[in-house]
């Protein structure tokens, strides 16, 4: 049956050499007939039409698992990413990764690799960096490959220099040289393209579990907070949860996130309140991140405003009623109206459940605070209700 089937593949009409790959290709993965077959399906990467060569590429992977075959089928996959069909490129580049996820025989595989990111083209190298990572992830760390993503830092393409920072931070979440890596990877901080900065700011964290001495970032993270592009300061906000987890103390982060809540950029404002309970976690007071939280909901931007309110909705009850005794802020009673209640109140229903000594919060079945049923107490909190907007009463 095979040899009709291989024969096939020099078929006129490119539709059957597809329909002939496909079937090879559901062959392979059920563990049949890989040495026969490897020959005439590399062969149709030098086809005539895009098409076949995409399908020919889509059956590499079986290959691989089936026979592991990594050497074999590198420099094809390589060259593949020259093609002169984009799609054919773009998914080299992702078989390419593949090999070096299941390919195993790192020391095989890292010589042809290494020679690509030497190549003229940017997508090659780009690609290439992308495998040096997976290499590095699935375990495979090489003293070799350091020079030359180091070299690739330098690179002129900014998307290369993201490719070699990624890289390095693999290396550096393997238990890599970090004295060797740390001063590129610093260097990186004041590159001139923002989303390379903002790629070198993601690895302060690996750096800092490695054992970088996290109080030095403090000055990494005040630069970084003042850049003047947006999405640097944003991912210099982001890791800050990371970092005071790792050491950093919190009260140095406030000054960043005070600054932060008044930017300019409400993007930027966002990521200061969506760090605020990973910090609470780590020693910031709950009472201070509520008054925070509370003062974003008068924020000028819609998108601000709702990101307080989904932050609050995880915030507990007994916060907001502690909150709301020590401050009398209304902003406590637009939240915890629904919340106690479940339901609209009209003021008849308030009156009638004040009167009853409503009791607002329980401690293990304790009852350790009730309203005040005096005359006066009855009207402030028919007031604070009249006040609060109706969305927030239904």
């Amino acid at each position: 049956m095979l040899p009709p089937i291989l024969n096939a593949l020099n078929d006129s009409v490119s539709h059957v050499r597809i329909a002939v790959l496909e079937a090879l290709r559901a062959l392979v993965e059920q563990g049949g007939v890989v040495q026969e077959v490897l020959p005439s399906i590399l062969d149709t990467l030098q086809d005539s039409d895009w098409s076949v060569r995409r399908a020919t590429l889509q059956v590499l992977p079986a290959l691989v698992e089936q026979c592991g075959a990594v050497q074999r089928l590198l420099t094809p996959v390589l060259n593949a990413l020259q093609d002169s069909a984009w799609n054919v490129r773009s998914l080299a580049r992702v078989v390419l990764r593949t090999l070096a996820e299941r390919g195993g025989a790192v020391q095989e595989m890292l010589p042809p690799i290494l020679n690509a990111l030497e190549d003229s083209d940017t997508f090659v190298r780009i690609a290439v960096l992308e495998a040096l990572r997976a290499l590095v992830e699935q375990g495979g760390v090489v003293q070799e490959m350091l020079p030359p993503i180091l070299n690739a830092l330098e690179d002129s393409d900014s998307a290369v220099r993201i490719g070699a920072l990624q890289a390095l931070r693999a290396l550096v979440e393997q238990g890599g040289a970090v004295q060797e890596m740390l001063p590129p990877i610093l260097g990186a901080l004041k590159d001139s393209a923002s989303v390379v900065r903002s790629a070198a700011l993601q690895s302060l964290p690996a750096l800092v579990e490695q054992g970088f001495a996290v109080q030095e970032m403090l000055p990494l993270l005040l630069n970084a907070c003042k850049d003047s592009t947006s999405v640097v300061r944003i991912d210099a906000l982001q890791s800050l949860p990371a970092l005071v987890e790792h050491g950093l103390a919190v009260q140095e982060t406030l000054p960043l996130l005070l600054n932060a809540l008044k930017d300019s950029v409400s993007a930027v404002r966002i990521a200061a309140l969506q760090s605020l309970p990973a910090l609470v976690e780590q020693g910031l007071a709950a009472q201070q991140m509520l008054s925070l939280l509370l003062n974003a909901l008068k924020d000028r931007a819609s998108t601000v405003r709702k990101a307080a309110i989904q932050i609050l909705e995880k915030v507990p009850t007994e916060l907001f009623i502690d909150h709301y005794w020590e401050t009398k802020d209304r902003g406590c009673i637009a939240i915890l109206v629904p919340r106690l209640y479940e339901v609209a109140l009209t003021v008849e229903d308030t009156e009638e459940l004040c009167q009853q000594e409503l009791v607002l919060r329980s401690t293990k079945g304790d009852v350790v605070e009730a309203w005040d049923k005096t005359k006066e107490e009855v009207e402030r909190f028919k007031q604070l209700i009249r006040s609060t907007p109706p969305y927030f009463r239904q």
